[in-house]
């Protein structure tokens, strides 16, 4: 397990027991805010706004799975 690994399980774990929810009700809801925080920003601005935006991410996972901090999907 990798540093990212631990550090994430970590937090989900504090996390339910903090708050004392089920982890499929936590990653629902991370799933619903990773969907409806771009599509909100879509709304009101032009997907011209986006292109920058979707390059730099794509660019970032690359970097990182060039470095080999996170695992390549094959």
């Amino acid at each position: 397990m990798n540093m990212l690994e631990a550090v994430a399980l970590g937090t989900a774990r504090g996390l339910t027991e903090c708050l004392g929810v089920a982890p499929a009700l936590l990653a629902a809801a991370g799933g619903y805010a990773s969907i409806a925080g771009p599509l909100r920003f879509l709304a009101h601005h032009s997907t011209l706004a986006s292109v920058p935006y979707g390059v730099g991410l794509g660019s970032g996972v690359r970097l990182l799975a060039a470095a080999g901090a996170v695992a390549a999907i094959p």
